[in-house]
């Protein structure tokens, strides 16, 4: 909704004289119905005459909702003194979290803690963030990019924060929208998401060697959109590095995404998403003995119906893993309806409509349906009998997890009648009704 200036400016005379509780109500209003517009100086009007109202319960909205970072460094920064009684610890953290959580910072002004309190001054403050906190923080959109990219560098503020908090904050920011969402035109690059990924490249090269960190490598690239990652000149040595690790298969370490080990789980994935640029990976055939290699060829070859089929044929999940982040082949409807014969209801469906979904975001609208009736149903949000609800966890568990959902009243009327055992029963109803109709007369 877009307001006219004169509409701003009776909203900023009601803040100057309303209740709190009204102005509160107001604000936040506001701040949800502009969230996707540019912010206007009559807005920032709004909001400046609010914080200069200085009341706990007005300030709790403009922390959330001022597009204006110094109406909200003003509330952080008054959060972090000390706190005379446990009222004002738990008003000052309610506060924090309204200011971390903003996201109509304008661009071009910071408004995460480094622009705040300095480098020095973040790492303190990163160091005894609590966990919602740190999740306001780091699951933003709206985050400075330069902080996201410094995070996964493990560069400051982040380079003096012990490795288990580091990690902890890596598996908050892996469900930030901001990591699949590119903002850039034909007429403007999104310099900041192309830093962000090229940092993420840069940690899956040289993250911490351990199961923990390959649990969080993992979960991070299961998450990302294939089509806009950085694509380095070559793979080769992060692919051998992980291959090094003798990760445990399933069972202790969760759920494995191809049946094989997780080791090799994570080597498919990382060959499927970072090895389509050519030269790569300089051996990745569809005969190559390594199946991570297979893999990166499975994701970016001009493969045939035949190599689909024999594909999967020879390695299954793994080759489906790869298979749904080939553009070429998601592009191609006749292609793409002999790789959905080998979808069913598990994690990789859902991540298949999920890449599926963001490639037509960029190409246009999907001009022809799924092949397959519960694919289809599945991506237009319909939820049938016996279809799996993706729900893809955070922290140390890889993969998704999957919650099954009973069908509903309409979803099961739908399929009446679609098996032939229905059919047959539907025709001999018929007959009895024509002939009791025979009888009467």
């Amino acid at each position: 909704m877009r307001y006219s200036s004169a509409e701003l400016f009776l909203t900023a005379a009601r803040v100057a004289v309303g209740s709190p509780d009204y102005c509160h109500r107001l604000l936040t209003r506001l701040g949800e119905e502009l969230k996707e517009e540019a912010a206007s100086t009559a807005e920032m009007v709004v909001y400046g005459t609010a914080i200069r109202r200085n009341d706990p319960l007005i300030d709790l909205a403009v922390a959330q909702h001022s597009p204006k970072a110094s109406h909200v460094r003003n509330c952080f920064m008054r959060t972090l003194g000390r706190a005379p009684d446990s009222l004002q610890r738990s008003y000052n953290l309610g506060l924090r979290l309204a200011c971390l959580q903003n996201q109509r910072r304008s661009y071009g002004e910071s408004g995460n803690p480094t622009s705040y309190l300095g480098k020095g001054g973040a790492t303190a403050f990163l160091k005894v963030a609590t966990s919602d906190e740190l999740s306001a923080l780091f699951t933003n959109p709206a985050i400075d990019e330069e902080l996201v990219e410094a995070l996964y560098r493990w560069d400051k503020p982040f380079s003096d924060i012990a490795p288990a908090r580091w990690s902890s904050m890596l598996i908050y920011c892996m469900d930030n929208p901001r990591l699949q969402k590119h903002r850039g035109t034909a007429e403007k690059a999104d310099i900041g998401h192309d830093r962000i990924h090229k940092a993420i490249w840069a940690f899956v090269e040289r993250a911490p060697f351990n199961d923990v960190m390959a649990q969080i490598v993992l979960n991070t690239l299961m998450r990302l959109n294939p089509q806009q990652v950085y694509l380095p000149d070559s793979i080769d040595v992060a692919l051998e590095r992980w291959g090094r690790l003798g990760l445990r298969k399933m069972g202790q370490q969760g759920h494995s995404l191809t049946g094989l080990s997780r080791q090799e789980d994570l080597r498919c994935l990382m060959a499927s998403v970072y090895g389509r640029k050519p030269g790569a990976l300089p051996d990745a055939t569809e005969s190559s003995p390594d199946i991570a290699r297979r893999c990166g060829y499975y994701a970016s070859a001009r493969l045939t119906s035949r190599q689909i089929r024999t594909g999967y044929e020879r390695d299954g999940a793994a080759f489906l893993l790869a298979a749904v982040s080939n553009a070429r082949l998601l592009l191609d409807p006749a292609k793409r309806a002999v790789l959905e014969q080998y979808l069913g209801d598990d994690w990789l469906t859902h991540r298949y409509l999920r890449i599926r979904k963001a490639l037509h975001g960029q190409q246009g609208p999907v001009s022809s349906g799924l092949a397959t009736d519960g694919l289809a149903s599945l991506l237009s949000g319909r939820r049938s009998e016996g279809h799996l609800v993706a729900r893809e966890g955070a922290g140390q568990e890889a993969g998704a997890q999957w919650v099954h959902e009973r069908a509903s009243p309409a979803s099961k009327f739908e399929m009446l009648g679609k098996s032939p055992r229905s059919k047959v029963a539907w025709l001999v109803l018929a007959l009895i009704v024509l002939a009791a109709l025979v009888w009467l007369r």
